[in-house]
């Protein structure tokens, strides 16, 4: 049973504290032209990069792609073949080679803030799954060609597979899809799906009938909530050896509200090399020098990714009680749903003392001694100041998920 306790000096420690494997071995690749540029030269911003509109193609749910022929095979057996881009790429995602480490491109617009992960040798991924939360929608409104992308995913040296969370891309709205890119021509995409805030992702990137060198590969983006989801095979190389846990990649944003609030949070992060899982030494990574700097910050254990973003100041304080009253949500990560949430006050001797009922939503009344009940919510509001406040939540299999809050 394993305890931890976040605040945030200590989600800041966190991301400060975590080293990068080594050794770190980064391609010289220029940054990407002035953002007016590339719109008059009509390329767009994808998740994996900037590409030109005519190398960008939506392809019907659950379609194969031959990525080498072009050939796209639809669920009927039909195909039609792509035709071969011939514009340049401009990629903002980290630069990765097969020595190992990552490094982020020097630019502004791109990956700002994730938490990655590589196989040493000849080894390579065939599983990534992960769960997580459609945030809040930004408050800030958002223009053409500004746009909001998270996911986690695996990549080569080459190619990327990922299944995205976006905003801004279609519109002012959340939409999902799977996604495939090659550096340098094309970049596939499913049939996009609109997603509702709260809604609750699955993302799933499997390989399969690997032979000479070449695997089939599902992206699967899923909306639990809903039961929609978006799908696509490719077939394309099986030496992924590169992952992610969790990322955010954004493309213009000059306002901390464009940002959704707090940030985007990934819980069940599950990794298979081929023969095995494998457990994760996640290096995390934020982007220096970016405009709009929105309190950037990283933490993670070896099933969760949290990427923190416009969090809010404390709310004002009257005689220690919160003018606005903050909320806090207990986000698990681990172990089987559904949960349960046990969300407990303490003010003095925290260290013991017995837990009896406590009156009321917000706030006990007197002072308490020990950890003491307060609510059976995922999510709670708080009232006073300098107490402490957390969160234990326990899955199907009465097991202790990976998640509790500590709040002071």
């Amino acid at each position: 049973m394993k305890r931890t306790h976040l605040t945030v000096l200590g989600l800041l420690a966190a991301a400060a504290c975590t080293e990068k494997p080594a050794p770190v071995s980064v391609e010289a690749l220029p940054g990407p032209p002035a953002v007016g540029m590339l719109v008059s030269q009509d390329y767009v911003p994808t998740p994996a990069g900037w590409f030109h509109r005519s190398c960008i193609h939506e392809v019907p749910d659950n379609a194969r792609i031959a990525t080498r022929s072009r050939v796209v095979t639809r669920r009927d057996g039909s195909t039609y073949q792509v035709p071969a881009c011939t514009h340049p790429s401009y990629r903002t995602r980290p630069v990765v080679s097969r020595s190992g480490g990552e490094q982020p491109p020097p630019v502004a617009s791109g990956w700002i803030e994730s938490a990655s992960d590589y196989l040493v040798g000849s080894n390579r991924y065939s599983l990534l799954m992960a769960k997580w939360t459609v945030p809040a929608a930004p408050v800030g409104g958002y223009s053409a060609y500004q746009v909001y992308y998270t996911f986690p995913g695996f990549q080569s040296s080459e190619y990327i597979n990922q299944p995205v969370l976006s905003y801004g891309y279609s519109g002012s709205y959340w939409e999902i899809a799977s996604w495939h890119c090659n550096d340098g021509s094309n970049c596939y995409h499913s049939t996009l799906r609109a997603v509702t805030v709260g809604d609750t992702l699955f993302g799933k990137v499997a390989s399969s009938n690997c032979e000479d060198g070449e695997c089939d590969w599902m992206i699967q983006t899923w909306d639990l909530t809903s039961d929609v989801q978006t799908v696509l095979w490719d077939n394309d190389t099986e030496d992924y050896w590169w992952s992610t846990g969790g990322a955010v990649e954004v493309y213009n944003l000059t306002s901390c509200s464009q940002f959704p609030a707090a940030g985007v949070f990934y819980n069940w992060v599950v990794l298979f090399d081929t023969a095995q899982q494998v457990t994760p030494n996640w290096a995390t990574d934020i982007q220096q020098g970016v405009s709009p700097s929105c309190g950037y910050a990283v933490s993670t254990t070896p099933s969760s990714v949290s990427l923190y973003h416009s969090v809010q100041p404390p709310p004002a304080l009257d005689n220690w009680i919160y003018v606005q009253a903050p909320t806090y949500t207990a986000e698990p990560s681990g172990g089987y749903p559904p949960y349960s949430y046990l969300w407990e006050v303490c003010a003095l001797d925290c260290e013991g003392g017995e837990r009896a009922p406590i009156a009321g939503g917000a706030r006990p009344n007197t002072v308490v001694h020990g950890w003491q009940y307060l609510s059976s919510q995922q999510q709670v509001y708080w009232t006073t100041s300098g107490w402490n406040l957390r969160s234990t939540v326990t899955d199907a299999q009465s097991q202790q998920a990976q998640a509790e809050y500590h709040v002071p």
